[in-house]
């Protein structure tokens, strides 16, 4: 008789704790789910309710809130640890516990938590996305995207400039035998979760693509009238009327020069072509765009503002070098703009392990002699 009145005081002050804890939040109940965390990957979990309260038994474990409230995350801190428990209560009153263990691949990255389990219909299957060190891939969803994470520093990730619902992701540049397999999550603006598996590959199958084969408009660029579909088009339209001006540079047996300025509606389109005669390999790191003073080249440290080109267009994108005897073309897009008196344009494009840089100037004239596209 009084180890069952210990028990029920025992019960009761339990209950009392949670309901002074929490005010007016009703506590409905108590739902153990077993759940397997990594150190590599994040794990993703939404509610119906937004969350209000998370608690968890070791600083081994890493809990985050996402930008959406009923969304947080979850990973280990550690390659091992102590099995322990994970509670979330929610703003509705459920109670959600998890017995938490070590899983270096988790067999779920992102769930929806609706019950006492997590069943086959919750579990957000992750795609297979293969990144690559010197190449950059870019994901487009069909809604704004809100959060966005990777589960260890084998990748990165970031929102491309002056896009709502386009990322851009690739390995961290480091010794690829040590690469370790890891997430990529995004959320987007109506609270759906896109769930990645990340491994590694020198030259991936696919650099650009869309997590949603239904939708045909593309990326939503938030300062344009255009999308990435028209651009990959418009693209293609510029690089075959051809070269239409004489700037740019001849430095030994590489030249490097813009051979068109387009512009559509509020998109300036700008063709550069780098073209290859000698005997070796030319492979592109990167080309960079800003504009400086003309008088400060030489007298002090010039201000540079880079310009970000709101997307690139190339005409064979898996292959971003320029073979021996051969030239390589692009489409860099950009929002209409003008050149500031006595300032100039820079393009630059670096060789990757190489010392073949070449840069060269445009002026606002030459801007301004750009052709309209109808």
């Amino acid at each position: 008789m009084v180890r069952v009145v210990k028990s029920l005081l025992c019960a009761i002050s339990l209950l009392f704790f949670f309901c002074s804890s929490y005010g007016q939040e009703r506590i409905k109940g108590f739902n153990v789910i077993e759940l397997g965390v990594s150190d590599v990957k994040w794990v993703y979990l939404k509610f119906k309710s937004d969350v209000s309260n998370i608690d968890h038994g070791t600083d081994d474990i890493q809990i985050e809130r996402t930008s959406v409230p009923s969304i947080a995350r979850v990973r280990s801190r550690v390659p091992r640890f102590v099995e322990t428990h994970i509670t979330f209560i929610t703003k509705d009153g459920e109670v959600h516990t998890f017995h938490v263990h070590y899983e270096q691949n988790p067999s779920v990255v992102a769930a929806n938590v609706r019950g006492k389990s997590l069943d086959e219909e919750d579990v957000i299957r992750p795609l297979r996305v293969e990144l690559s060190d010197d190449r950059t891939s870019h994901i487009t969803f069909p809604h704004k995207v809100v959060d966005m994470s990777v589960g260890c520093d084998s990748a990165i990730v970031d929102r491309v400039p002056n896009t709502d619902n386009m990322v851009m992701a690739k390995c961290y540049p480091y010794d690829t035998k040590l690469f370790k397999e890891t997430s990529l999550t995004v959320v987007t603006e109506d609270r759906n979760i896109y769930a990645f598996d990340v491994v590694y590959k020198e030259v991936p199958e696919v650099l650009n693509f869309s997590v949603d084969d239904a939708d045909k408009k593309g990326a939503v660029f938030s300062v344009i009238n255009v999308n990435e579909t028209d651009m990959r088009a418009l693209g293609e339209l510029v690089i075959s009327k051809g070269n239409q001006m004489n700037r740019g540079i001849m430095d030994g047996k590489m030249t490097f020069a813009l051979q068109g300025i387009f512009i559509k509606d509020d998109v300036a389109m700008f063709h550069l072509a780098v073209a290859n005669s000698s005997q070796i390999d030319y492979d592109i790191d990167f080309i960079k765009c800003y504009i400086t003073n003309r008088k400060n080249l030489k007298k002090q440290a010039m201000q540079i503002d880079d310009i970000t080109p709101l997307f690139e267009y190339v005409q064979n994108e898996r292959n971003l070098y320029v073979p021996a005897n051969s030239t390589y073309h692009t489409v860099l897009f950009f929002k209409r703009f003008t050149i500031p008196d006595k300032h100039n344009l820079f393009f630059e494009v670096f060789e990757k392990n190489g010392g073949r840089h070449l840069q060269f100037t445009i002026s606002n004239h030459d801007l301004l002699s750009a052709k309209v596209l109808k």
